[in-house]
C-alpha cells in the first residue's frame, strides 16, 4: 500500500523532469512534491465527493403514501377553485396566473357552461377535475362527494361535476341530485352538498360519513381515518380534525391575491396535491 501511494504521489507525474534538475535546491524539490501531492489529494476528494452525491439515497426522493383499503374510503371535494379554476384570463397576469393546466368545461346540451363564482365566466376545470380518474380516490374505488360553500352555479355546472365524479368512481357518487346543506338535517340522502357554510363543512362531512356507514346508506364500513377532504380555502381543511378525518388545503401553487391576500386558490387543485396523507395539511406560507 505504501509503495502504491508513493507511485501515486511521484512528483514527476505533475512537474516535468526538466524543470527539476538534479542541482535544484532540496527545498525547491520538497516544495514541488508537496504542491503536487496537494493537487492530487484535492482531485481525489472532488472525485470521491461527486461519487458519494450521485449515490445518495436522498436524490430524487418523493413523498409516498399508503393507499386506503379498496372501496373503504371517502374523498370529498370543495368546488370553487378546487374542482374549478378562475374563469377569466387576464392578459396582464403572469404565466402561472394564466392557469395553463386548466381547461374550458365541455358544452352541455350544446351550450357554454357559465360559472358564477367570484367573477362570472365560462366554467374552467382544474387540473384535478380533468384527471380525477388518475387519483388514488379513483384507483381505490373510494366513494366521492362534494361539499361546497357555493351553489355550483346551476344545473349545467352540476352536470359537468357529476359526470367527472361518476366517470372516476362509477356507482360511488350517488345520483345526479345535489342537496342543500340547510335542507339536510339528520336524514342524509346525497354525497353532494352545496351552500354549506365553511365552518360547517366538517359537520357536513360527518353526516355523509355516518350515512354511508349506516344500513340506510351503503354499510360502507369506512374508518374515519380513511376520509379525505380537499379544499382550497384557508382554514377549511382544519374543520375535519374534530371528527378524525383528514383535510388537505389545495390549489397551493398560485393563490388569488385579490381575495383576502390569497385566502383562496386561483387555478384549482392539481392532481399531485390529492394524496392520502393523514391529518391536516395546509399550503406552505
Amino acid at each position: 500500500m505504501e509503495r502504491e501511494l508513493t507511485e501515486l504521489l511521484r512528483v514527476e507525474d505533475f512537474v516535468p523532469e526538466e524543470e527539476l534538475p538534479e542541482a535544484a535546491p532540496v527545498r525547491s524539490r520538497i516544495w514541488a512534491k508537496a504542491t503536487a501531492a496537494s493537487v492530487l489529494c484535492l482531485g481525489l476528494v472532488a472525485v470521491l465527493g461527486t461519487s458519494q452525491r450521485a449515490a445518495s439515497p436522498l436524490e430524487g426522493l418523493q413523498e409516498k403514501y399508503a393507499d386506503p383499503p379498496m372501496g373503504q374510503c371517502l374523498c370529498l371535494f370543495d368546488v370553487d377553485r378546487t374542482l374549478t379554476s378562475r374563469q377569466l384570463q387576464d392578459p396582464a397576469a403572469t404565466a402561472d396566473e394564466q392557469c395553463p393546466a386548466t381547461k374550458d368545461a365541455p358544452l352541455v346540451n350544446g351550450k357554454v357552461v357559465i360559472d358564477y363564482a367570484y367573477k362570472a365566466g365560462r366554467l374552467r376545470l382544474s387540473d384535478l377535475a380533468q384527471k380525477l380518474d388518475q387519483s388514488f380516490c379513483s384507483r381505490q374505488k373510494c366513494f366521492m362527494g362534494v361539499i361546497s360553500a357555493g351553489g355550483a352555479s346551476g344545473d349545467d355546472e352540476k352536470q359537468v361535476l357529476y359526470d367527472r365524479l361518476h366517470a372516476s368512481s362509477p356507482g360511488k357518487v350517488g345520483g345526479q341530485t345535489f342537496g342543500e346543506y340547510a335542507q339536510i338535517n339528520d336524514k342524509v340522502w346525497t354525497l353532494k352538498m352545496v351552500f354549506t357554510p365553511d365552518p360547517n363543512k366538517g359537520e357536513a362531512a360527518k353526516k355523509i360519513f355516518d350515512w354511508l356507514n349506516s344500513p340506510d346508506g351503503h354499510n360502507a364500513n369506512i374508518p374515519s381515518s380513511e376520509v379525505y377532504f380537499f379544499d382550497d380555502h384557508l382554514g377549511n381543511a382544519g374543520e375535519m380534525a374534530k371528527y378524525g378525518f383528514n383535510g388537505r388545503e389545495v390549489s397551493c401553487r398560485v393563490r388569488d391575491q385579490s381575495i383576502g391576500n390569497g385566502l383562496v386558490g386561483l387555478c384549482g387543485a392539481e392532481l399531485s396535491e390529492v394524496v392520502p396523507s393523514k391529518g391536516i395539511t395546509t399550503c406552505a406560507r
